[in-house]
């Protein structure tokens, strides 16, 4: 934390980013779509999801073998969507917004 003259500044790290540590060893794959891969993902992280508008179905090979964040990125990345982390370690999955910022995650404040 920082002050600067009737100011602070105060850094911290979002309870998300601590998936990085939580590793998926199973495998799942063929056509799934959206409830699927995210129940798969957050399996046993104490994280829950919803699919808002998410519908699609998209072919996965082989999908594991990673940290928890960079499948949820891989997810999102062939479903087409984007994720909003909302409070009490909940997930909501949209389809993606093409006319957003580019980002792929946003947090509820």
């Amino acid at each position: 934390m920082t002050e600067i003259r009737n100011q602070k500044s105060v850094a911290a790290q979002h309870v998300y980013l601590d998936l990085i540590e939580h590793q998926v060893y199973g495998i799942i794959g063929g056509t799934r779509n959206a409830n699927d891969i995210f129940s798969f993902v957050l399996s046993g992280t104490g994280w829950t999801f919803e699919s808002v508008d998410v519908t699609d179905y998209a072919l996965f090979a082989n999908f594991s073998e990673n940290n928890v964040l960079s499948l949820n990125w891989d997810a999102c990345s062939k479903l087409e969507c984007e994720i909003k982390i909302m409070p009490n370690m909940h997930i909501k999955i949209y389809k993606k917004n093409w006319h957003g910022d580019g980002s792929s995650i946003y947090v509820q404040t």
